[in-house]
């Protein structure tokens, strides 16, 4: 009979997991990645999997999660750090970490595995799915409060938001010569909104 892991060892198998299986997501799709792919690239026996995650719909979810979490932290950060620089340099480092994130290949994930995310998302759980919007909410009003502004609807900004992200997921109806501008265009309007 193996050993019983301790926290700390569970901690790491469980995290390992979650970077080569988020790996693979980005490289492969959702589709064409299994819980036999996420383990074997983690070196981890197909049944701790279980021991973490339910399903792969679960470790699918806690990727999604994490994006969330990390992208608002990302932003978090970038606003505590430009906090104290006039409105015009703090607009442009705005940009830059946005079009750092655009740019990565999470992001590049999510759009392109965009249909396929909110497929899964809308059979996966209905509660999990009000919690992850729950979190979106929670994580713009913070972000709005770090930048002390008053009356802008978080349902205004979410929803700016996800135009710039599923109009880039959409680039067969783009001409790809002017993503880019596009893209700045439009998160100048989500700025003028804000009034940054």
């Amino acid at each position: 009979m193996p050993r019983e892991l301790t926290e700390e060892e569970k901690k790491f198998e469980r995290s390992r997991l979650m970077k080569c299986g988020t790996n693979l997501l980005l490289r492969f799709g959702i589709r064409r990645v299994s819980v036999e792919d996420i383990v074997k690239e983690a070196g981890i026996a197909k049944g701790s999997f279980y021991n973490y995650f339910r399903s792969k719909d679960d470790f699918i979810y806690e990727v999604v999660w994490q994006f969330h979490e990390e992208m608002f932290l990302n932003f978090k950060q970038l606003l505590s750090r430009i906090s104290t620089l006039e409105k015009e340099q703090q607009r442009g480092e705005m940009k830059k970490i946005f079009f750092t994130m655009y740019k990565s290949p999470t992001f590049e994930f999510f759009l392109l595995e965009n249909s396929e995310i909110r497929n899964f998302l809308s059979r996966y759980s209905q509660e999990k799915l009000d919690k992850l919007e729950a979190l979106e909410e929670q994580k713009y009003q913070e972000l709005l409060n770090l930048c002390n502004i008053q009356n802008k609807s978080i349902e205004i900004i979410r929803n700016y938001t996800h135009i710039i992200f599923l109009g880039v997921g959409h680039t067969e109806l783009m001409n790809e010569t002017y993503l880019d501008e596009t893209v700045e265009v439009l998160f100048d309007g989500l700025l003028n909104y804000l009034e940054v």
